[in-house]
């Protein structure tokens, strides 16, 4: 088989091409039979899962060094600074163990994506108050105040442990993004949409910013130097879930002002 490139429509192909011969009764070669295989979207795949694996060694490396260097400077730290060395070994196993969970998840959904899951109905509403009481204590601890107004029994169809997850991201987010103010969650129903809405006063996100915060391991410039720790892949995993139940999100953000998510899955009714 050999690789060409072929250009149709303006947009270039990978096609693989064999040529093989065929032969009569007595072992003769008496023609070329030649089939082609358009593999371009296997190849994007490919280059896709290279850019992921070094992604994900990148990100990987930064907390399993920190992890060895300041083992290392506790062996031989002062009593003063042990505690603080101890405060960043623990802060840096968090974002390690973080990591490897949200990797799994973003592998799950890619398997999700090529193997039917069988969707039942799901109470979007009780998913939403499980989260909410989930965060209140971290609410509570950073002095925000969390709002809630709940509909009742607001039904989709979807799975609901990935639906948990994708709430979970989002609210988790609100909080961790917000120095003070509020938190409101809120949901509705109308005959085509179930929407969750987290309404934010916080920090904001720069409208450069804006386009890219759905991808993996993205992390604004400002977040990057500040000391609020993250993935870079709560949201590309919301992302993913939403698009598995042909939902959609949207964003409003303004900085110093806040942000507002909105999560729209496809209403589903008895």
């Amino acid at each position: 088989g050999e690789l060409v490139h072929q250009k149709k429509h303006g947009a270039l192909y990978d096609i693989l091409l064999t040529i093989a011969p065929v032969r009569d009764q007595n072992g003769e070669i008496v023609n070329y039979v030649a089939t082609q295989r358009d593999i371009t979207y296997r190849k994007e795949l490919d280059r896709l899962k290279d850019i992921f694996v070094a992604d994900v060694s990148h990100e990987l490396r930064t907390p399993t060094t920190n992890i060895g260097l300041y083992l290392e400077l506790l062996e031989s730290a002062p009593a003063e600074k042990k505690s603080e060395y101890i405060q960043v070994l623990k802060e840096q196993s968090q974002l390690l163990r973080r990591l490897v969970e949200d990797i799994l998840d973003l592998s799950r959904l890619a398997i999700g994506k090529t193997r039917k899951i069988d969707f039942e109905a799901v109470d979007l509403s009780l998913l939403i108050e499980q989260a909410v009481t989930a965060h209140t204590p971290a609410a509570q601890q950073a002095g925000l105040e969390l709002r809630v107004e709940l509909a009742e029994h607001i039904n989709v169809r979807g799975d609901g442990h990935y639906l948990s997850r994708a709430i979970q991201n989002l609210i988790g987010n609100a909080i961790q993004y917000t120095p003070q103010g509020t938190v409101k969650v809120k949901d509705w129903q109308n005959s085509e949409w179930a929407c969750l809405e987290i309404q934010d006063t916080g920090i904001g996100i720069p409208e450069e910013d804006l386009p890219h915060i759905f991808e993996r391991f993205y992390r604004g410039r400002e977040i990057r130097q500040s000391k609020i720790h993250g993935t870079g892949l709560g949201l590309a995993i919301v992302k993913e879930i939403v698009e598995l139940h042909n939902g959609r999100i949207e964003v409003e953000s303004k900085v110093g002002v806040g942000s507002v998510f909105r999560l729209y899955l496809p209403s589903w009714r008895d």
